[in-house]
């Protein structure tokens, strides 16, 4: 995979939806934490906190890809573009 994923990070954050993250005074411009990662895969060991992953992801071969999401009980949001997608829900 080419290209990098952005991750921010706010830690101690009070909120229980993604409305209130982005509520939340800091979002989007001051994360506490801000990481790249070049693998779409993270795993952040602490509780209260608000994350955001953005970026781009350049798949080496054409073809069929899949792309998976999973999130805890506050859900994920994902904005991808509609040209030649197709979603599948479980």
């Amino acid at each position: 995979m080419l290209g990098a994923l952005n991750v921010h990070i706010w830690q101690a954050w009070c909120g229980s939806t993604i409305h209130d993250l982005r509520r939340n005074r800091f979002f989007p411009l001051y994360p506490d934490v801000r990481l790249t990662i070049k693998k779409f895969f993270l795993r952040h060991m602490e509780n209260d906190y608000g994350q955001r992953i953005f970026g781009y992801i350049l798949p080496p071969v054409s073809g069929i890809k899949l792309l998976s999401f999973a999130a805890g009980f506050l859900g994920c949001h994902a904005t991808l573009p509609q040209r030649k997608l197709r979603c599948v829900t479980s």
